[in-house]
Formats: structure tokens, sequence, C-alpha cells
């Protein structure tokens, strides 16, 4: 089933109007350059360490639901429970900055957001009870989101430069512009 709805998915965007590409070749920096960019720049360095910080942070979330069932002394499938939340939190907050994005400095911005994922973890790892670990849980996947969110504009925000250096950036771009989110991300090309 999962197969057939990805064929399927792939069918429908093939259905999609065809752009060209956002920038010659020559326009996109080589990884030597961007490196320099990335560790020179203070915004961007910020962002590359908080971003690694937190995914390092997030990525150990599954391993310790499993630790967590023996502590609450329930089923260790009953982790599934705990990823999910994480997972449907993690929608949540990726609809709420869709339906809100955020104001302010990004820079400022994401260090509170990367506490706040600081604070949600925290959270999780006290949670005395299965339920409030459920919870603390989403609220981790819906800061995530939000910090996530915020990495994305702030390498945006750096003044002068033809692209943002993170490759997941780049990808986002063509697709903001598309959809109108190029108000959020200055460099951005323009939609057509």
């Amino acid at each position: 089933m999962l197969a057939a709805a990805t064929f399927v998915a792939a069918a429908v965007i093939r259905l999609l109007p065809y752009s060209p590409p956002a920038a010659a070749a020559s326009d996109v920096p080589r990884p030597g350059r961007t490196l320099v960019r990335m560790f020179s720049t203070g915004p961007l360095r910020r962002t590359l360490y908080m971003t690694v910080v937190v995914a390092l942070s997030v990525a150990v979330l599954p391993i310790t639901a499993v630790a967590f069932t023996g502590d609450f002394s329930i089923e260790p499938a009953a982790a599934g429970v705990l990823a999910a939340a994480y997972g449907l939190g993690g929608l949540a907050g990726s609809a709420g900055v869709m339906l809100r994005p955020m104001r302010g400095d990004a820079d400022r911005l994401m260090t509170w957001l990367a506490a706040g994922v600081g604070m949600t973890l925290a959270g999780a790892a006290c949670a005395g009870s299965f339920p409030v670990a459920v919870v603390a849980y989403s609220l981790a996947g819906i800061m995530n989101s939000y910090f996530f969110a915020a990495t994305l504009d702030d390498g945006a925000d750096t003044p002068g430069q033809p692209c943002c250096p993170y490759p997941w950036e780049t990808g986002e771009w063509p697709g903001g512009a598309q959809t109108g989110g190029a108000r959020r991300v200055p460099n951005a090309p323009a939609s057509p």
C-alpha cells in the first residue's frame, strides 16, 4: 500500500507545471567556499552549531523511548507511542509555522527555540508517568519544528549572499517561491 502511494505521489508531481532552474550551475558556490562562508559568518556558524546539537539531541528520542518503557513498567512496544507523539508534534509544529509565521530576529529566535527544545527534552527525561512522557515528546516535536523553521530563516538573513549555504535550504527556496513562502526568505527567487 505504501509503495502504491509513492507511485501515486510521483505521478501527481509530474502533473505540476515545469519551471526552469532557479540558478545556473555556475552561480552555485563550491563546497570549500560554502564552508568558509559558514565558519566565517557569525549567524551561519551559530546556526550550524545549534542545528548539530539539537539534531543529535532529538535523534536519541527513539532510543530513550525504549528505555522509558522499563521505567514506566509497560511493554517495550509502547515506545512506538512516544515516537509517534514526537512525530505528530512535529507535524503540528509545522502546521503552526505555516499558519502563523514567526516574527523577529531569526538568530535570537533560533537561540530561544533551541533552549525550548532542550527544556522539552529535559521534561521528557523527568517525566514521571507514561502520559506525561507522551505530552513531553509531542512538545519536543512542536519545538523542534519551530526551531528548524528558525534555522532556515536565519540562514536566509545573511546580508549580501546570493543563496543559502545549507543544502536543505536551497531545496526549500524553489518550493517556497512557488507557494508564496518567498516573502519569508529575502534572497529567494520571486514567483513567476
